[in-house]
């Protein structure tokens, strides 16, 4: 793990402490973008905050100080340029405005308190929720930063339109943390009942798209399979998402356990 680390700090600015990347390095690969990315960024920080733990807990002492000075300096860093505070979202990357679903539901999880958690629930759910669950970003890319072979294949939504069903899921994680650390009862309450209804929409979704698609179009419960039209006539299907993709079902498993576990459902 540290040499994984040792290898990622290649990439990393000094003076902020955050990794700045090449075009299309994050999950979101379809999608040509580069710089100091808000999810890389985002992950980045929580790495160097597990690093220090699990350091501190085999004793060795000395690494978990190191990364325990480069956490803060790179949380420091993400909340001063990749969250906008004033309108409460983490955006895609340094120096932009965009919306993104993934940099603000694991920002809000890990570094925001729940007050300001749910600044940034709110936003999600103006700019971003679908009946699907929440596309991942406001506004979404122009087709010019779409990689042109994913595009010329009909695939062109994939990430940058279409529902991710594990982001919505881990979503929940943050509503239970409001649910359960909000000052206010009555915000409280509003959020725990919000983690139980999504937990059904995201359960009633698989149903009805008959599985947990890797994907999903943002206003029906359907796989977004990319298609092109031969001959501009007849349909052919470029690519079919995944039945049962393991980041839906395990981030769905996780917020079921979490909630059990609560006893709210």
């Amino acid at each position: 793990m540290k040499k994984a680390i040792d290898h990622f700090k290649t990439k990393v600015d000094e003076t902020d402490g955050l990794a700045s990347l090449d075009k299309s390095p994050d999950w979101a690969e379809t999608i040509e973008r580069d710089g100091k990315l808000g999810t890389i960024n985002v992950w980045w920080a929580r790495s160097l905050r597990l690093m220090e733990f699990v350091s501190k807990q085999l004793g060795h002492d000395e690494d978990a100080d190191e990364f325990r000075e480069e956490f803060r300096k790179v949380k420091k860093n993400v909340l001063d340029k990749i969250y906008n505070k004033e309108e409460g979202y983490f955006r895609t990357g340094v120096g932009e405005d965009r919306v993104d679903a993934a940099a603000s539901v694991f920002g809000a999880l890990y570094f925001l308190s729940p007050a300001e958690a749910v600044r940034v629930e709110e936003t999600l759910t103006k700019h971003l929720k679908r009946s699907s669950g929440l596309v991942n970003f406001d506004p979404p890319y122009p087709k010019e930063k779409i990689n042109g072979f994913v595009r010329n294949m009909g695939n062109g939504d994939y990430h940058n339109k279409n529902v991710w069903p594990w982001i919505t899921c881990e979503n929940i994680q943050v509503k239970i943390k409001i649910a359960l650390q909000h000052p206010e009862q009555e915000v409280r309450e509003k959020y725990k009942k919000e983690a139980i209804e999504d937990l059904i929409s995201s359960a009633k979704l698989f149903k009805d798209a008959g599985g947990a698609y890797e994907v999903m179009k943002a206003d029906k419960p359907e796989a977004a399979v990319g298609q092109v039209k031969l001959f501009g006539l007849v349909p052919v299907t470029t690519y079919k998402p995944a039945n049962n993709f393991m980041a839906n079902i395990a981030a769905y498993e996780g917020a079921y356990q979490q909630l059990k576990k609560l006893k709210w459902i």
